[in-house]
């Protein structure tokens, strides 16, 4: 199933890990902007190293890390039109995905159902503390074009990470990349021991998710969290 690596020929290794290293540099400066939105009392600050014992203990503030905007659950679902209504229960997060990113993923998905092809997911991630509750909001979906599928895997080239460079560059300061899509065509809805892999280490935070589509049976689901816990998910 899908894998986030990146495959080429001998002679491109040294434009993949070019390519993978600026990407990584986008996605921490894509997580800066939007951690520079958010109130100092959402901040952990980190510690600077120790001083001499006579001066004071200075605190500086870790600016690359993203975290998620505090909320009420029950609130912020009630202040928006939704299809169903939903009723928060404590530790089960919900996956909101707007109409217009979900057309355009599943649109890449099915132009080829022979080989399994993916993307990046983007948008902001949403925790209400009292509930212990995540509502991650994806605003955006960015194709991974040109990526390398086969029947039963995807893995991302260098030339899927150039073409998403400029929109990851652009993105506005509170989103960030909040996980991934893949398909299964006619394999059904699930993460593979390589999907479950892929969530754990590169979207191993409590808010990302990984969402699995299978566009020849025309089903989906969501998936959260580095053991890729299913996910209640709506279209918004």
């Amino acid at each position: 199933m899908g894998r986030f690596i990146v495959t080429s020929g001998e002679d491109q290794d040294l434009l993949a890990a070019s390519e993978e290293a600026e990407f990584a540099a986008s996605v921490k400066a894509a997580r800066a902007r939007a951690d520079a939105r958010l109130t100092e009392a959402n901040r952990a600050p980190v510690r600077s190293p120790d001083p001499p014992e006579e001066e004071e203990i200075a605190w500086t503030e870790q600016e690359d890390v993203y975290r998620p905007r505090p909320i009420n659950a029950r609130a912020y679902l009630a202040s928006i039109a939704l299809l169903r209504s939903v009723h928060v229960q404590p530790g089960q997060s919900f996956a909101l995905v707007r109409k217009d990113a979900y057309q355009l993923l599943c649109g890449h998905l099915k132009s080829d159902v022979t080989i399994e092809l993916g993307g990046l997911l983007c948008g902001e991630a949403l925790y209400d503390r009292e509930a212990d509750t995540f509502i991650v909001v994806i605003e955006t979906a960015l194709p991974a074009l040109n990526g390398d599928g086969t029947s039963t895997t995807f893995s991302y080239t260098p030339a899927a990470w150039e073409a998403m460079f400029p929109a990851l560059q652009q993105m506005s300061k509170d989103r960030t990349i909040v996980g991934s899509y893949h398909s299964h065509p006619g394999m059904g809805v699930f993460l593979s021991s390589t999907d479950l892999h892929t969530q754990a280490e590169v979207f191993p935070h409590d808010w990302q998710v990984a969402l699995v589509v299978d566009p020849v049976a025309n089903t989906s689901g969501f998936f959260i969290g580095a053991s890729g816990k299913p996910c209640r998910s709506q279209i918004v």
